[in-house]
């Protein structure tokens, strides 16, 4: 009998074991967010038409379309396959640098045989998909500051406190139901 009880123990720790851990790694990437990386999709062409090579960009993000200041550092991307000109990269400028006004993306890139990077032109303007990372900053908005404030609220001081919980997402929800019946 204890044979067999052991067997199951073993069972249970095998089977139920990588389930718990893949649970709590799924609700840790839930509470983590979906971080500040987001795709860049281009076309690349020379003057015999669409480049077909593997190429390495360096990406650069400015305050102005000409001129200005570069912000954050230099995105390189190694070995990007460019299939009929067409490439798809992954950028990550963290949340800094994106505070409101307009960013734009100044691209090099150098491609296998060739001998320098070339600076492409024009910067390319970033549109409010990755802006939408500005939204993480409005936790640091000061309450005084803020311009059209809802009726019934007060007109300075500290933000009213929240009173209840955000709901849960539909998929976080069945996971944390899955983990409550799966537990002993």
């Amino acid at each position: 009998m204890q044979a067999r009880a052991l067997k199951i123990v073993k069972l249970v720790a095998v089977v139920v074991g990588p389930i718990v851990v893949s649970l709590l790694v799924g609700w840790a990437a839930l509470a983590q967010g979906p971080g500040t990386a987001f795709s860049y999709q281009g076309s690349l062409s020379s003057g015999d038409g669409p480049v077909e090579d593997f190429c390495t960009f360096g990406f650069d993000l400015y305050d102005a379309a000409t001129d200005g200041a570069q912000i954050g550092a230099t995105q390189t991307v190694t070995d990007v396959t460019v299939s009929e000109g067409l490439f798809t990269v992954e950028l990550d400028f963290g949340t800094e640098v994106f505070t409101g006004p307009p960013r734009y993306l100044e691209i090099g890139v150098q491609c296998s045989g060739a001998g320098s990077p070339t600076t492409l032109s024009p910067r390319q303007p970033l549109y409010p998909t990755p802006y939408a990372l500005y939204a993480a900053q409005a936790g640091r908005v000061e309450w005084g500051d803020v311009i059209s404030k809802p009726t019934g609220l007060p007109v300075s001081g500290s933000a009213p406190p929240m009173t209840a919980a955000p709901p849960t997402p539909p998929e976080r929800a069945s996971l944390l139901s899955a983990a409550s019946s799966a537990a002993p």
